[in-house]
């Protein structure tokens, strides 16, 4: 991306954030704009996808995915079938109870 497209995307995204209205944020923490795309976009409680680095190996996968005790439930697409030199997409299903938000703090 070049100097002057990344200054003209800054330029939009300013002025965008100047004339959107304030969000307020429910009791739950999620903004209209989060709760209004869970409303359109469809989801599955305590999945999540997780997209590695190319050349992570098994036994470091295994290591994530001990620190939130989960399991994975599919592997969508593997490293060896990617062009983009991206690693496995997995996706994982979350013990009861954990939530995604958490889950992922604790991935960080």
């Amino acid at each position: 991306m070049g100097l002057i497209t990344r200054f003209v995307l800054i330029i939009m995204v300013l002025i965008g954030a100047f004339f959107t209205k304030v969000v307020v944020v429910d009791a739950q923490g999620r903004n209209e704009v989060a709760l209004s795309a869970l409303e359109r976009t469809p989801h599955v409680p305590n999945q999540v996808l997780v997209q590695f680095r190319y050349g992570v190996t098994d036994e470091a996968k295994e290591a994530l995915r001990g620190r939130v005790s989960t399991q994975t439930e599919d592997v969508v697409v593997s490293q060896d079938r990617r062009s983009d030199f991206k690693g496995d997409l997995e996706l994982w299903n979350l013990p009861p109870g954990l939530a995604i938000a958490q889950a992922v703090r604790d991935l960080q």
